[in-house]
C-alpha cells in the first residue's frame, strides 16, 4: 500500500474542506445581515409600524389627533417659550435608522413642542433631528407672508443627529502635465539666460 498523501487526504475529509466552506458561507451570510440591519437610537424606540404623515395630519388633524409618530427633518426655526420649546422642521423621509436622508423631497414642515429648554445654539437651522411623540392638531402660523397650517407633535423624545463629515475633495491631476516642463525647477526656462 503505498503512502497517503496528505492533500489528498484532507480535501476529501468533511471536518477540514467541506466543513470550512460552510464556516465561510456562514459567516458571508451574517456579515451580509448585520450591514442590511440599522440601528435606531434608543430614545426613538419604538418606532410605530403604522403612522401618518406630515401631509395626511395637514388635512385632517382630527382623524390623527393623539396618534404615535417619529417624524424627522431639518431645523428651520427654533422658539424659546415660558411653556417650553417649538422647533419648526421641514420633514424629510427617514432611513432605517431614523435619520433623516440628504434628498430634496419633503412632505411639508411641522411643528415640534418640547416641554423644555433646548439651548439655540446647539439645536442651530439645518441641524438633523428626529422626535417621537403625540399627533396634538395643528398650529395656524405663516412662512414668511404665506399662512400655513403645520401639524404639531407633543414630543417625548428628541434625537439631534451629529453634524455629518465633510467627504474629502478629491483632485484629480492629468499625469501628463507638467508646470516646469523637461527642464525642472532648477533650470529654469530655455530661454533663461545665464548669468557667467
Amino acid at each position: 500500500m503505498g503512502p497517503a498523501t496528505a492533500g489528498g487526504d484532507r480535501a476529501s475529509s468533511p471536518a477540514c474542506g467541506g466543513g470550512l466552506g460552510r464556516g465561510l458561507a456562514v459567516a458571508a451570510a451574517a456579515a451580509l445581515l448585520f450591514a442590511g440591519c440599522a440601528t435606531v437610537p434608543e430614545d426613538l424606540q419604538p418606532v410605530p409600524e403604522i403612522q401618518p404623515e406630515v401631509a395626511e395630519v395637514r388635512e385632517d388633524p382630527d382623524s390623527f389627533a393623539g396618534a404615535t409618530v417619529v417624524w424627522g427633518g431639518s431645523i428651520v426655526r427654533i422658539d424659546n417659550l415660558a411653556e417650553g420649546t417649538r422647533l419648526e422642521i421641514v420633514s424629510r423621509p427617514l432611513g432605517r435608522d431614523q435619520r433623516p436622508l440628504q434628498v430634496d423631497r419633503s412632505d411639508g414642515r411641522f411643528h415640534a413642542f418640547f416641554p423644555g429648554f433646548l439651548d439655540p445654539q446647539v439645536h442651530t437651522p439645518m441641524r438633523e433631528v428626529t422626535v417621537r411623540g403625540q399627533v396634538g392638531g395643528v398650529n395656524e402660523d405663516s412662512i414668511g407672508e404665506f399662512p400655513y397650517t403645520f401639524p404639531r407633535v407633543e414630543v417625548e423624545s428628541l434625537h439631534l443627529w451629529p453634524v455629518p463629515e465633510p467627504e474629502p475633495r478629491v483632485i484629480y491631476h492629468d499625469p501628463f502635465w507638467d508646470p516646469w516642463g523637461p527642464w525642472g525647477p532648477s533650470w529654469g526656462h530655455p530661454w533663461h539666460r545665464s548669468r557667467w
